[in-house]
């Protein structure tokens, strides 16, 4: 009894010692563990950029994983904001502090400098974290998640570290009318995940994994959310379109102007696309003096533009031209001509171009008295001949002569580039207003999906190895 009553003092005092200190002497070996591992990651997750915050397969759950979105190279002083205190994480995952905002971001040296009315840290990548719920704000926007503010020798990023879901919130609203048809927004919502999805995996060892542009996906942060397209995101969670178990290159486009376009990988084939769009059919023009230019600017210098003509490749479609000029001639693809021209002028790599309009040059170089009979080709005329009002191509002219003429050689030039196009966007993948319109006649978001992407598979991002 003494030896029980003696082990119940001792647990009582124990008792007694950690109320009155907060000491956790009765958590297991295990709790402890849990608890360090998720103070690691708190702190840690989103300075590490050589660990990622969940791996892409196995066990990964959706809510898991985040992505890290370019924002902004940081070039001179920024401002970053919050309607809360903003927690500075440095180097080691460490907690510098909680700091009242704005704070201000500059590039010193390989360094960030962040600092703020009372304080000041620098670190090569430093992270701000809002209060849970809150949300950042830079250059007028606010964003879900943290920033990541990465240095460099050279360059320096801010990057917006996000949970993919809330991504995808502000990214399919951006790239399709948020009122357009239910199964068209679920759509958009699989091929925008998995584009995503296999950016973040070719990405890993990067500042960040896409751009906030058209160059990979617009993003434009909690601003652009709506709630038709949060139902969208939401009723699709974590499904992706695979090709032999591997997240494909999802790429999708506004409009194909009525059949998409081969790519490299298998599931990008050329399928007929039904479309109510209004760039389906499109013309531009430009000088031939800009086309001469522009082509200079490319690296390609071929004197004066003497004829245009499209390419047949091996599948009948018409995928380059042969562009022949004074010095030389080439042949150039779509794609490549598209961006010499430039892609707000020419909407897709589907087109034909000609050269239109003549302007004349007239040399005078032998007078002509009445009494001549002129044999064309003895004036040296290589092209027409003008002979006042009168024009001889070939043989004698007999006509009668009262007065002396002239004659002279006439060289056309071309004035314009015509292009005659159709669609909008590089058109491979998924028509975004061929999903619209399959969409209004019935089809679901997986009829869409896997008739866009030949031969892909809809699975859960957890199924994936």
């Amino acid at each position: 009894m003494k030896v029980a009553n003696f082990r119940a003092l001792i647990c009582l005092l124990i008792l007694f010692i950690s109320f009155e200190f907060g000491l956790e002497v009765c958590a297991s070996a295990e709790d402890l563990k849990d608890r360090n591992t998720s103070n690691v990651v708190s702190g840690n997750a989103d300075v590490n950029q050589e660990s990622e915050p969940t791996d892409l397969g196995g066990e990964a759950r959706t809510s898991d994983l985040s992505i890290r979105v370019l924002l902004s190279e940081l070039v001179g002083k920024v401002e970053i904001g919050s309607e809360s205190k903003v927690q500075v994480w440095g180097d080691r995952g460490e907690l510098v502090g909680e700091w009242v905002p704005p704070i201000t971001a500059t590039k010193r040296g390989e360094d960030v400098n962040v600092l703020n009315s009372t304080f000041s840290y620098f670190g090569k990548r430093v992270t701000l974290s809002p209060a849970e719920g809150r949300l950042l704000a830079f250059q007028g926007s606010d964003y879900r998640g943290s920033f990541l503010l990465v240095g460099g020798s050279a360059r320096a990023f801010i990057v917006n570290q996000v949970n993919l879901e809330d991504y995808l919130k502000s990214v399919v609203p951006s790239e399709m009318p948020a009122l357009w048809h239910e199964e068209a927004l679920m759509a958009q919502a699989v091929a925008a995940r998995t584009y995503a999805v296999r950016r973040m995996s070719e990405n890993k060892g990067n500042p960040f994994h896409v751009y906030s542009t058209v160059s990979d996906q617009v993003y434009q942060g909690a601003k652009a959310e709506h709630e038709r397209t949060n139902r969208a995101v939401e009723a699709t969670k974590g499904v992706i379109a695979v090709y032999d178990g591997m997240p494909i290159v999802a790429y999708y486009h506004s409009s194909s102007g009525g059949k998409t376009r081969n790519g490299e990988f298998p599931y990008l084939r050329s399928v007929v696309s039904r479309e109510d769009s209004p760039f389906n059919d499109w013309t531009a023009e430009l000088t031939v003096q800009d086309f001469v230019s522009k082509l200079k600017v490319a690296g390609i210098d071929l004197g004066e533009i003497l004829a245009i003509s499209p390419i047949p490749d091996e599948s009948g479609s018409l995928s380059a031209h042969a562009v022949v000029g004074s010095k030389g001639e080439t042949s150039v693809l779509n794609e490549k001509l598209r961006g010499i021209l430039g892609f707000d002028l020419i909407r897709s790599p589907t087109f034909t171009a000609e050269l239109i309009g003549e302007t004349g040059n007239e040399e005078v170089f032998r007078e002509i008295h009445h009494w001549m009979r002129v044999n064309v080709l003895s004036a040296n005329a290589e092209k027409e001949v003008k002979v006042r009002y009168a024009t001889v191509t070939s043989g004698l002219l007999t006509r009668q002569m009262v007065r002396t003429y002239y004659a002279g050689r006439l060289s056309l030039k071309p004035e314009k580039l015509l292009v005659k196009g159709k669609g909008y966007g590089h058109g491979l993948g998924m028509s975004q207003w061929g999903a619209k319109k399959m969409a209004e006649e019935g089809k679901t978001w997986r009829e869409i999906i896997t008739y866009f992407y030949s031969g892909a598979e809809l699975r859960s991002i957890q199924e994936l190895n």
